[in-house]
């Protein structure tokens, strides 16, 4: 009971440092995530056959 209370007295304030790591997070998981799949059909090119690229 107390808790929801307190919760609810904060606000938008309290949220908000919270809603910014979580914003900042995910468009950092974004970028490397992109990164990671650009460099992954080089890599899998210079490992497999020619005739099983297509699959990898």
């Amino acid at each position: 009971m107390m808790l929801q209370y307190w919760s609810t007295r904060r606000g938008v304030k309290g949220r908000f440092p919270s809603m910014l790591l979580a914003i900042a997070g995910l468009v950092l998981f974004g970028v490397s995530w992109g990164f990671f799949d650009c460099n992954n059909m080089p890599i899998s090119c210079q490992i497999t056959p020619p005739e099983l690229r297509a699959t990898g």
